[in-house]
């Protein structure tokens, strides 16, 4: 369960940062196939739709990674089953961008470097880490929440 806390976590944070509005997040699924759900809800005012899909593909390979982060793992371009669904997520955004196959590996290659080294800066870790621990408690919890906590984060 404190994995899968940290994996929504990382969903729900990042999705914070990029501007993004989280209605919820769960950890309860009664899906096969996922362990939770990071609800967001993206303004387009003022985004090029290949912001927004950048975005997207941001938020859906942040649960991953902050789940290897989490387990202390470091190979985080290696592609896991129980990621299937985020990395699925990410390839659809992608493919919205109307690249070649190479500028695509290329581009999902910064973007999870980029990514890792993000999620790994103490007040992003932090709110990760405080997002996750209400996960565990709550189950769910409100967008407003994930919001306050990533403030007091950015703000120290």
């Amino acid at each position: 369960m404190e994995t899968a806390a940290y994996h929504e976590a990382g969903h729900a944070v990042v999705a914070s940062i990029l501007g993004g509005r989280v209605v919820s997040v769960s950890i309860e699924s009664e899906s096969d196939e996922v362990d939770g759900d990071a609800v967001v809800a993206w303004s387009r005012a003022g985004r090029t739709d290949r912001e927004l899909a950048l975005d997207e593909i941001r938020v859906a390979l942040a649960g991953p990674i902050a789940e290897l982060v989490y387990a202390g793992e470091y190979d985080y371009l290696r592609i896991r089953e129980e990621h299937a669904v985020d990395w699925q997520i990410a390839l659809s955004c992608l493919r919205r961008l109307e690249m070649s196959t190479q500028r695509e590996a290329g581009l999902l290659q910064k973007t999870v470097a980029e990514l890792y080294q993000t999620i790994r800066q103490d007040n992003v870790w932090s709110s990760i880490g405080d997002v996750a621990d209400l996960l565990a408690v709550h189950e769910t919890i409100e967008g407003d929440v994930v919001r306050e906590t990533v403030d007091f984060w950015l703000r120290r």
